[in-house]
């Protein structure tokens, strides 16, 4: 529905979606090419075509506006759009908002327009009757009185106050304006300007996926982009692997070479670069003899990778879903790979990662690996590879699938999985 009218001039379009219909309009907005953004709690902004949509969800139809039901029964149908709300209903949505706080110049420039028809003075008290606003439908019914009643620009508190006691919907939209006052004086603001507020019962989540190269986690990755943003929900895209954040990595590396006097890699360059990479290994490194430097060095490139996954992880305080290409269960393979055993990076990359809601691990052999991306790791890498990952798939609480099947098969087992823990973290 169109619950602000069907007057396209203005800055965005207002939709209102109800039921089933919100899925399926985020369905067909995604698939248009709009992207969602960050919006006021309970919308979603379509952007990137013509003017944005801001779809409002039925669930988060603000209480002090008229009765949703009475408003979707009323509404004025449409040849070729979608049914549109009577003026009636729009004026004392006005109202609401005036004691909400909003800009009173806006709103009555708004009421005047709505009044131009005779007959919507004559509507708005009927509605106000039968609705039991009548107190609302009186700060509209005349504009320039509206204007006078505002103090800096907006409703005084004295007036709203007046209504609050006599009219459940105000004293509702009082205690929303009254809220919003106190977030600002707390310094909230900005960070309320650019949170997502979700379906109510719903929470951002982290969704990692993690395997052998080749086990298409890329593929997993974009397939439930493209489900959630679908759905009408933000999504944020990480990836990272032990050892990628080569700028801090690079920086911190030199100086400690020029001290240990060190050419090599600390790592196994095979592991750590492909069969053929240009390094080589430190001789003494290659021997097992490991030097205390280089022992604090593995810790502090666990310690920088798992500080990745966490502020990929922070996307979260914002109500935006996090979809990670690679988590700590890769790490953990590529440290066993590239350094061999070391068990405070191990307990590094255990206990500092976030949690993820859902972890999929995309189970490959190492032939198939090597078929697939062909040249890409030695083959002892990928056999060993393929043995660590089957052993943190029995330790680490991870789904298991396997890669080797079909691609839309494959994709099909994942979105299940991510519509079960969407529901179920709506359910907690």
């Amino acid at each position: 529905m169109l619950w602000r009218g069907d007057d396209l001039t203005g800055s965005d379009v207002d939709l209102l979606a109800s039921g089933d219909a919100g899925e399926d309009l985020a369905a067909l907005l995604s698939d248009a090419g709009l992207e969602p953004r960050p919006a006021e709690p309970g919308h979603v902004v379509w952007t990137g075509r013509g003017l944005p949509l801001d779809v409002l969800r039925a669930s988060a139809w603000p209480s002090w506006y008229p009765s949703l039901s009475g408003m979707l029964r009323r509404a004025e149908p449409r040849d070729g759009s979608p049914p549109v709300a009577t003026a009636e209903d729009r004026l004392l949505i006005l109202a609401a908002e005036a004691v909400g706080g909003r800009p009173v110049g806006k709103l009555a420039a708004r009421a005047r327009a709505l009044l131009a028809d005779p007959s919507v003075a004559e509507r708005l008290e009927a509605l106000a009757a039968e609705e039991r606003l009548e107190g609302l439908a009186s700060l509209v019914e005349d504009p320039e009185r509206l204007r006078a009643a505002a103090r800096r620009g907006r409703l005084s508190y004295r007036r709203a106050a007046a209504l609050a006691v006599r009219i459940p919907p105000a004293r509702s939209a009082l205690r929303a304006r009254l809220a919003a006052r106190a977030a600002r004086a707390l310094g909230r603001r900005g960070a309320a300007a650019h949170r997502w507020t979700l379906p109510r019962g719903e929470r951002p989540l982290l969704i990692t996926f993690s395997g052998m190269d080749g086990a298409g986690k890329s593929t997993a990755v974009e397939a439930v982009e493209r489900h959630l943003r679908a759905r009408g929900l933000p999504v944020h895209v990480a990836w990272a692997r032990l050892g990628s954040e080569g700028e801090v990595l690079n920086r911190l590396a030199l100086p400690v070479k020029r001290f240990l006097r060190r050419e090599g890699t600390i790592a196994d360059p095979i592991a750590a670069g492909g069969p053929s990479t240009p390094r080589v290994q430190d001789a003494r490194e290659a021997t097992g003899r490991r030097r205390t430097m280089s022992w604090a060095w593995i810790v502090l490139v666990a310690v920088i990778n798992a500080r990745t996954y966490r502020r990929s992880a922070d996307a979260r305080r914002e109500g935006v879903s996090v979809v990670c290409d690679r988590w700590a269960i890769d790490a953990l393979v590529d440290l066993e790979l590239r350094y061999g055993g070391h068990w405070a990076a191990r307990v590094v990359l255990r206990r500092l990662p976030p949690r993820p809601d859902l972890a999929v691990l995309l189970s490959l052999d190492a032939a198939t690996a090597g078929v697939r991306k062909p040249g890409d790791q030695a083959q002892r890498v990928l056999r060993e590879m393929e043995r660590l990952y089957a052993v943190r798939a029995s330790e680490d609480d991870t789904v298991v699938l396997d890669a080797s099947a079909p691609r839309e098969r494959v994709e099909t087992e994942v979105l299940e999985l991510v519509d079960r823990a969407v529901e179920e973290r709506a359910v907690s």
